[in-house]
């Protein structure tokens, strides 16, 4: 299954992961094959910022990030690759912007694995889980499903702008940015 992301469609892919390994591209979601112009979105150690994320097509940088994410330091991270109509294409770390880019050039649509791009990129680490969704998911829908994933593998949403930690009805706040003392202690959320 291509899980919708061929073509010009709108979509939106979350990863939780952790590296474990570093000094070469690593693969978090891939064409299962070599075929030019496919969805492809890894840690780069070839970014102008070394190992940072990106989203490509297929050896074609779209968008990439502006932070290193830490590769084979074993920290717990989550990104998220989100395509508007129009070709927006906007890349997040840990609920934080990294990168917006615009590129019409359509994704050809083709099998893809998790952890490998054509057999050749492959992550070393862990990917618990990839959720992606059909549709360009609104800030409030990002930050739910942002939140969801920081409480469930322990990953601390980014508070370089302060956000908080909502719940799916997204309404309740399971963390307040606004608390006493939540600029503090705002790493290490976690829930039970």
């Amino acid at each position: 299954d291509n899980l919708a992301v061929g073509g010009t469609a709108d979509f939106t892919a979350i990863v939780p992961f952790i590296s474990t390994s570093n000094g070469a591209d690593r693969a978090l979601i891939g064409p299962d094959s070599g075929v030019a112009a496919t969805f492809e979105f890894m840690q780069r150690s070839s970014n102008a910022v070394a190992n940072s994320l990106a989203f490509n097509r297929r050896g074609t940088n779209v968008s990439q990030g502006t932070t290193a994410v830490g590769l084979g330091s074993a920290t717990t991270s989550f990104a998220t690759i989100k395509k508007e109509l129009g070709g927006t294409y906007t890349l997040y770390r840990n609920g934080n912007q990294e990168d917006s880019d615009v590129s019409a050039t359509a994704i050809t649509a083709t099998n893809l694995s998790i952890g490998e791009s054509g057999d050749a990129s492959f992550f070393i680490g862990s990917i618990p889980e990839v959720i992606v969704y059909n549709q360009a998911l609104s800030n409030t829908d990002r930050q739910k499903v942002g939140s969801y994933i920081s409480l469930k593998y322990g990953i601390t949403l980014d508070q370089t702008t302060p956000r908080d930690y909502l719940a799916s009805d997204g309404v309740t706040e399971m963390w307040d940015k606004d608390a006493t003392g939540a600029s503090t202690f705002n790493s290490d959320i976690f829930g039970i």
